[in-house]
């Protein structure tokens, strides 16, 4: 990802590779540290492989992010670059929505206190609606629709 600088590159590395590697200095003796990119690719329904990382990032990413030994890192490469396209789609969904259920904004601005803190303030009604609307399934920042409906016809096949 080191040549990618802008949203075209972006979106033309999303549009090329299904699975990225996390690999890190050093990361075949310490851990892997678990970084915003983690989030960017998963957030786009990628498979993330992983050397192993702090317990608590590994465990906030259980499911999520394939923690590995440093030495199975390329078998599991191999492997998903084997996986029938529509097996590897149907895992990237999973994957995709597994990581939205986790980490929606409103249940972790919930689950940390944020609307309880904020409802004393007068932008209650504004953070009432987000909330509304996140348990609606919509994506943040939106009015209406899925955050990915893309993504959905594609792990259908489509």
């Amino acid at each position: 990802m080191y040549t990618v600088w802008d949203d075209a590159h972006y979106a033309a590395l999303l549009r090329d590779h299904h699975f990225f590697v996390n690999l890190h200095k050093q990361c075949e003796v310490t851990h892997a540290p678990v970084t915003f990119r983690h989030s960017q690719l998963l957030s786009a329904a990628r498979l993330v492989a992983s050397p192993p990382a702090h317990p608590l990032d590994e465990a906030a990413y259980a499911g999520l992010v394939t923690f590995v030994p440093f030495e199975q890192i390329a078998a599991t490469h191999r492997a998903w670059a084997a996986m029938p396209a529509p097996r590897r789609a149907a895992r990237q969904l999973e994957v995709w929505q597994a990581f939205r259920r986790r980490f929606d904004p409103a249940r972790l601005f919930a689950d940390a206190g944020i609307y309880e803190a904020l409802s004393q303030t007068r932008g209650s009604a504004a953070l009432a609606s987000a909330a509304r609307g996140s348990a609606a399934g919509l994506s943040p920042g939106r009015s209406s629709g899925p955050a990915s409906p893309r993504l959905r016809r594609r792990g259908s096949g489509g």
